[in-house]
């Protein structure tokens, strides 16, 4: 019996250590796990300059290996979620009530890449949105949280820029900002856009997660392409009087980065300044330089303007009126001699770039040469010219240029120059003998690339992951003036799809087609690039 007493008390002992050394939380309770993942995420980003943006309570999202022996050379498909944005009005501002995001898309979908990067891996990401009303819109910004398994290594915001009617865009440059902050080699960044009205209230997209992944050569390059800038034009008035505005234009193609005068500017873009009336006879100057690739001066281009000021009433532009009025263009002051010629515009957009001899006539939106038929007259001297225009819109005193249109040769004795829209086999090239669009879409868990090469005899060629699978030929379905855009049908001997293109600047544009597999339909097709 004494033995037995004995033992009962050693069990009860061991029951009394056992039920001691149990915690009294339980670290295995998920919502116990997720609300410290939140507070600690609260915790990091009250810290600092935080975005607010929702961030992986786990380690690196990336799911991507280096590619060893035997195994395939494609990236591990990632499936990333799409996350809620902070509270609208979360950072600084009260919620607007007015803005509203149809949608985002943004290049490439899944994985972005960073350090030595020699394969043609995408470094860059691409957002688009379409945002309204547009005349509510202050500003957009694009906020950015770079993190892995350490955390979040980086949090800042860039303002986009705008693109069209109601379309922005910005690029987040992934292969510049990750080598200074990333802790492991790979990880994920999330963005989310942040929409200010004029009352400087805001609301938020959604937000969008990549995998952030240490180059491992694992993706072909685009066709085309190279290291240097491309300043296709930089142009400037050649003199005006004290008193009179200046307007700068510049388009620049494969740049990291553009500058005007030392700062950094949009790649397609106008600036525009008035002269002090009680400025002398002097020179103003203006430079434009572009980086390439590198993204540092070591491949710079370079292109300078000067404009010649003379004193209020000096006159460099004979008379002060367009046929007589108060344009650019009319009486003939200095320029004795001069003709009048005028451009009639049948194309169905509105002219707001009209540059002759490469000098730009249209200072002003009420020079607008109106679609469907608008006119302006010019003064020119007397001998053969070349003109070029481009369509667009103004936007608070500022141009706002969609796309070139077509542009040609003429003489002071023509006596008018018509202006049409470009043709399918100019859009899809951009004037070229050949443009290249590339698309990214998953089948299933494996991602591949579509491409088109678009050619100027009206043919394609049709490749998937860079094996050409189909070609035909191209024709233009429809025109969309208000939303700048293009439906075209693409043909081959047994199928048929429409596309619809949409303008984005000069050697820009995005296209849509639905003819990808079942669950991802639709591909989004870039010109010059996409996968």
């Amino acid at each position: 019996m004494k033995r037995q007493r004995t033992l009962l008390l050693l069990i009860v002992a061991i029951l009394l250590i056992i039920s001691c050394s149990i915690p009294s939380g339980q670290p295995n309770d998920p919502q116990a796990v997720e609300n410290t993942a939140i507070a600690k995420t609260v915790e990091a980003l009250s810290g600092g300059s935080g975005a607010g943006t929702p961030q992986p309570n786990s380690a690196s999202e990336s799911g991507i290996q280096p590619v060893g022996e035997g195994q395939s050379q494609r990236p591990t498909p990632t499936v990333i979620p799409t996350k809620p944005a902070p509270t609208a009005g979360a950072n600084s501002a009260p919620q607007s009530q007015s803005l509203s995001v149809e949608n985002v898309n943004y290049s490439p979908s899944n994985t972005v890449y960073y350090g030595g990067c020699s394969g043609g891996e995408e470094t860059l990401i691409h957002v688009e949105a379409t945002l309204l009303p547009l005349d509510q819109i202050k500003e957009v910004l694009l906020w950015i949280d770079i993190t892995d398994s350490t955390g979040i290594v980086y949090s800042k915001y860039a303002k986009m820029w705008q693109l069209g009617i109601g379309d922005y865009a910005g690029d987040i440059d992934i292969g510049q900002i990750a080598p200074g902050v990333m802790n492991d080699p790979d990880g994920s960044v999330t963005f989310y856009l942040e929409v200010v009205d004029k009352n400087n209230a805001s609301m938020h997209s959604n937000a969008y997660s990549l995998s952030v992944w240490h180059c491992g050569g694992v993706l072909g390059p685009p066709p085309g392409g190279g290291g240097s800038a491309d300043i296709r034009y930089f142009i400037a008035p050649a003199g005006v009087s004290a008193g009179e505005t200046i307007l700068l234009e510049w388009e620049v193609w494969d740049a990291c980065k553009v500058f005007l005068d030392g700062n950094e500017v949009n790649h397609n873009d106008n600036y525009h300044y008035t002269v002090p009336s009680n400025e002398g006879s002097t020179t103003y100057s203006h430079s434009l330089t572009a980086w390439g690739s590198s993204c540092d001066n070591s491949e710079e281009k370079r292109a300078d303007a000067s404009v010649s000021i003379s004193a209020a009433g000096g006159g460099n532009n004979g008379g002060n009126g367009n046929n007589g009025g108060n344009g650019n263009n009319g009486g003939n002051g200095n320029n004795g001699g001069n003709v009048d010629v005028r451009f009639v515009n049948n194309s169905s957009h509105h002219i707001v770039e009209l540059q002759i001899d490469g000098q730009e006539v249209i200072l002003s939106e009420a020079q607008t040469i109106l679609a469907n038929g608008g006119y302006l007259d010019v003064s020119v001297p007397a001998g053969s010219h070349n003109f070029t225009a481009g369509a667009g819109f103004w936007n608070g005193g500022s141009k706002a240029s969609m796309y070139p249109m077509p542009g040609g040769s003429f003489t002071d004795q023509s006596g008018s120059v018509t202006i049409v829209d470009p043709s399918i086999t100019q859009i899809m090239t951009q004037y070229g003998n050949s443009g290249y669009f590339g698309g990214p879409y998953w089948d299933g868990t494996t991602p591949y690339c579509a491409a088109f090469n678009f050619y100027s005899d009206g043919s394609f060629v049709f490749y998937d992951d860079g094996v050409q699978v189909s070609s035909g030929s191209y024709s233009l379905v429809k025109r969309n003036p208000d939303s700048y855009s293009v439906v075209f049908s693409v043909s081959t001997k047994t199928t048929q799809y429409n596309g619809t293109f949409y303008y984005s600047g000069a050697a820009a544009g995005t296209m849509y087609m639905n003819n990808g597999p079942a669950g991802w339909e639709q591909i989004e097709y870039i010109y010059k690039g996409g996968c």
